[in-house]
């Protein structure tokens, strides 16, 4: 084989790693979540992209719903307002980078991701930061990980699942890109 034809095959092999790549993390990353692919579409999310490194960890989706409102944030303690719900197409990016977490993509950015302790992740809500002690804002997070009209659904499960491993940023991103 002269050199051109070995760059070219050497080139098409690390396509295929990459790709393969691929698809091992994003596995990873359904099986950590509890989902299959079938139940993350049906809540709304479509078009999972996972980048990562050892030090950095994102995840980009887009969420669809029609019902979307502000009731679908609501504490059990508040009581619904008049609102119609309504179609909306939202494109999220969260996840960890320089010792930090991040969101972005959002209209209003509710939720703040932030570490307590001993590495365990927390999510709230900036509404109830301080009406709600700790087990309250994990039933609350809970039930928003299940709400398929909220666009942050995804995220929250995700800081759920990493706290049921007892994981920080740093744990997710070796889980996320180490073969």
């Amino acid at each position: 084989m002269d050199d051109a034809n070995l760059l070219n095959e050497i080139k098409e092999l690390e396509t295929s790693l990459q790709q393969k790549k691929t698809q091992l993390f994003y596995n990873r990353f359904i099986q950590l979540l509890e989902l299959t692919d079938d139940e993350i579409k049906s809540m709304g999310v479509s078009n999972i992209v996972i980048n990562t490194d050892a030090k950095y960890w994102s995840i980009s989706y887009t969420h669809t719903t029609n019902q979307y409102s502000e009731n679908n944030y609501l504490h059990e303690i508040d009581s619904e307002m008049e609102i119609i719900p309504y179609p909306k197409i939202t494109h999220i990016k969260y996840g960890f980078s320089a010792n930090s977490y991040f969101i972005q993509g959002l209209d209003r950015n509710r939720f703040t991701i932030y570490t307590k302790g001993s590495n365990l992740v927390r999510i709230i809500n900036k509404d109830y930061n301080i009406e709600l002690d700790i087990s309250d804002q994990l039933i609350l997070m809970d039930d928003y990980s299940k709400n398929k009209d909220i666009p942050e659904w995804l995220i929250v499960l995700t800081v759920l699942q990493m706290n049921k491993h007892e994981w920080n940023g740093d744990d997710m991103c070796i889980y996320l890109s180490v073969i």
